[in-house]
């Protein structure tokens, strides 16, 4: 089963597709992490790449992490 497919057969999930400019590097500071959370509704997942190697995923952050 795809994302895509699991997204679909489950209540309450969204599939959100990631544009390059809300990817974070890797060097980003908190406050910049934060400054982006602000128009964003509900649970949150930040995506982090390496800086140069956008295609490399380097980590995931949650909320638990910046406190």
């Amino acid at each position: 089963m795809t994302i895509e497919e699991a997204a679909c057969l489950t209540p309450g999930l969204a599939l959100v597709l990631v544009t390059q400019d809300r990817l974070l590097k890797a060097q980003a500071t908190i406050e910049e992490v934060l400054k982006g959370a602000k128009a964003i509704y509900g649970p949150i997942l930040w995506l982090v790449v390496e800086d140069g190697r956008e295609e490399y995923l380097a980590g995931v952050l949650s909320p638990f992490e910046l406190m």
